[in-house]
């Protein structure tokens, strides 16, 4: 599951599976995508809880904050969140969401 919240203090908690923690402490990760509109804001912080450890986490901070529906994504956000090619970020959205092609996502990019 991927979940966002958040806590008292304003910082934003994403839930993230544990597989993709390595393409974070590495950099090739800047962004995640998550379906509808989100209240999230440039400046934000931003918290990473490895969904099957929340005592792994990974902290930074929101940069850009885009609306895209699931149609218009594109190779350059693809690489953002760390795939080689458009067709897999798609792939793995479609397993963690099974969007409609008009179905919105805010694509979160982060330092």
């Amino acid at each position: 599951m991927y979940l966002i919240y958040r806590k008292e203090d304003s910082s934003m908690i994403i839930k993230l599976r544990k597989e993709m923690f390595g393409s974070l402490s590495d950099g090739t990760k800047k962004s995640t995508s998550r379906l509808g509109k989100r209240n999230v804001n440039v400046g934000d912080d931003l918290i990473f809880e490895m969904t099957e450890d929340e005592t792994v986490k990974y902290q930074t901070k929101v940069t850009n904050v885009i609306f895209c529906k699931f149609s218009d994504l594109t190779e350059k956000e693809a690489k953002l969140e760390g795939y080689n090619l458009l067709a897999d970020l798609k792939e793995a959205l479609i397993k963690i969401y099974n969007p409609k092609e008009d179905d919105i996502f805010t694509l979160i990019h982060f330092a």
